[in-house]
C-alpha cells in the first residue's frame, strides 16, 4: 500500500501498513422466503446493503469506479458477529449493484453510474447441536426481525487516496 510522506512524518507508518481495513454500517433485513431457497431449515436469509458510492459516516469514500470493478468481491466470505473473525455465524450468498431506489443495474453496463449501492444476500446459520449457540442465533433472529441489527463491512485494500 502506498504511505504518503506527511504519514511517515506522523508516525502512521507501521499502522497503516498493518491496518488496511475499514468498517461500514448498514440495516440488516430479512429476505423474502419466495426470494431464497425455502427448503434450507437451518438457514435464516438476510439482505442488507453494504456499501454505498460517495462520502459514508465513517469518513470513508467509495469510488464509482473501484467500488464497481469489487462489487462481487464480498460473495462467498463469512459473515461474522461484530468483526470476530473467530465467531462465523453464517456467510455471504451473493452480490448485486442497484441504484438508490433498489433497481437492479445491468452486469454488463459500459456507463458506469455515480451513485449506486451493493445489495448483498447472506444467511445466517440457526441449526446447532450445542443448546447455549441455538439459543443465541433464536435471539439474534429475533433481534433482526425487530428491526435491530445492522451489518458492518470490513475492506480490504492494497492501496488508498485521501478525499
Amino acid at each position: 500500500m502506498k504511505i504518503y510522506k506527511q504519514e511517515i512524518v506522523d508516525g502512521l507508518e507501521k499502522a497503516l501498513a498493518e491496518q488496511n481495513t475499514l468498517a461500514y454500517c448498514s440495516l440488516a433485513e430479512t429476505q423474502a422466503l419466495e426470494e431464497a431457497n425455502k427448503d434450507q431449515i437451518d438457514l435464516f436469509y438476510l439482505k442488507s446493503i453494504l456499501v454505498s458510492t460517495g462520502w459514508n459516516k465513517n469518513d470513508d469514500v467509495f469510488d464509482p469506479g473501484e467500488l464497481w470493478k469489487a462489487r462481487n468481491t464480498p460473495e462467498d466470505k463469512p459473515f461474522n458477529y461484530m468483526h470476530d473473525e473467530k465467531d462465523i455465524i453464517g456467510h455471504i450468498t451473493g452480490n448485486v449493484a442497484v441504484d438508490f431506489d433498489g433497481n437492479e443495474l445491468g452486469e454488463n453496463i459500459t456507463d458506469i453510474p455515480s451513485q449506486f449501492n451493493i445489495l448483498t444476500t447472506s444467511v445466517i446459520y440457526t441449526a446447532w447441536s450445542e443448546a447455549e449457540q441455538k439459543q443465541r442465533m433464536e435471539k439474534i433472529v429475533s433481534e433482526i426481525e425487530e428491526g435491530k441489527w445492522f451489518v458492518s463491512m470490513e475492506c480490504l485494500f492494497p492501496d488508498f487516496d485521501y478525499a
